[in-house]
């Protein structure tokens, strides 16, 4: 909840750098190609976990690139960076899903060897734990969205 609050007053920020509309409308896309990829993970049948690897590494290399661009600052290094960046958050929301979803089928399936109080906290953890997870991928997806089509004030 602290991380949730902290995320929620760095975003404020971005209303005074982008204006309301275009906020409102990159949102909407992100809660659109969000849901998309929520649900081809949720329906899939190709197993996600292969490219946890790829995800990872592609992850990584945002990262670093983005702080090496805080030197360098170069729009093109910003721009590629954005991109990929979108690319892996989308990416992972998929796999993200899929992995939540086999979690869960996998600590209903062991209800029958413990009690019933054990699998709720391990329900519950799980919920709190996957809904951070999707939380973080709609997050990045919506500021890489905004980065790449919000209007500037």
């Amino acid at each position: 909840m602290l991380y949730s609050a902290l995320t929620g007053l760095t975003i404020s920020a971005f209303y005074f750098i982008f204006e309301l509309a275009s906020i409102v409308t990159v949102f909407g896309l992100a809660a659109v190609v969000f849901f998309t990829m929520a649900i081809y993970g949720l329906v899939t049948r190709r197993d996600l976990s292969r490219f946890r690897s790829l995800l990872f590494m592609g992850l990584i290399a945002v990262i670093l690139a983005s702080v090496v661009n805080i030197f360098m600052r170069s729009e093109m290094i910003h721009f590629i960076v954005t991109i990929v960046g979108l690319l892996v958050f989308v990416a992972l929301t998929a796999y993200d899903v899929q992995k939540i979803k086999a979690a869960y089928v996998n600590v209903r399936a062991s209800e029958s060897h413990y009690g019933g109080v054990e699998i709720e906290e391990q329900t519950h953890k799980l919920a709190i734990y996957g809904a951070l997870q999707l939380y973080l991928d709609f997050i990045n997806i919506f500021i890489r969205l905004l980065m790449l089509f919000g209007r500037r004030r």
